[in-house]
């Protein structure tokens, strides 16, 4: 996969579908459960190599943040989708991954040296 710009990514969209998951007070029927966790894997298909491009603008402990949150994305990408918490799991990373990713897009480009 290959960054976009910047600009082609919506954070807020991204954002709102990931509260939606979490913080919906009842079950989704099949077809939404269905519909909403293909929407949560394009985002994150979307970001991860997004924020590999900008991991760079991140403090070190950051840095280290973000490598943990992707490697345990790519761990959890292939788990049977028909768990009940599959959804759930990975709006979390998604929600992960779009902070930091936003936080890392906002900062300022490491000068060289």
């Amino acid at each position: 996969m290959t960054p976009r710009s910047a600009d082609a990514i919506d954070v807020a969209t991204i954002r709102a579908t990931c509260e939606r998951v979490l913080w919906s007070p009842s079950r989704f029927s099949p077809e939404d459960t269905e519909r909403l966790t293909s929407l949560v894997l394009g985002h994150i298909q979307l970001l991860m190599p997004e924020l590999g491009s900008f991991t760079s603008r991140l403090s070190a402990d950051d840095q280290d943040v973000a490598a943990h949150v992707l490697a345990e994305t790519e761990r959890r990408l292939p788990l049977p989708r028909n768990t009940p918490t599959y959804l759930w799991d990975m709006a979390v990373q998604c929600r992960a991954i779009v902070t930091l990713y936003d936080w890392a897009r906002c900062a300022p480009e490491p000068s060289p040296v």
